[in-house]
């Protein structure tokens, strides 16, 4: 289980090389928090999660923005670190990214 990683819920997650698998693991990841999984632990990983939401591809960030939002209410001291990252994701390429924000 990847909420069982020493590194945080999200390390796997980074360097997962296959998108597909990627979204797969933060849809996991964003249902394991939203069952009540630790958001001290997934506060902890909000490093991780700024790099996936500057993945390369659409659906990750998507995904990304996704568990940001379940975070955010989870953990609001996590909010500072994230603004930056969400702030840029709403000059997305992506119109589905840009809907999500």
């Amino acid at each position: 289980s990847i909420m069982a990683s020493s590194e945080g819920p999200l390390a796997a997650i980074t360097s997962e090389a296959d998108a597909s698998r990627r979204v797969a693991l933060l849809e996991e990841a964003q249902a394991a928090l939203s069952r009540g999984a630790d958001a001290g632990a997934a506060a902890s990983a909000a490093t991780d999660l700024l790099g996936l939401l500057a993945d390369s591809d659409a659906a990750v960030r998507r995904a990304a923005l996704a568990y940001a939002e379940d975070l955010g209410s989870a953990a609001p001291s996590v909010l500072p670190t994230l603004l930056p990252a969400l702030r840029a994701l709403l000059g997305d390429g992506s119109p589905a990214v840009v809907k999500r924000c």
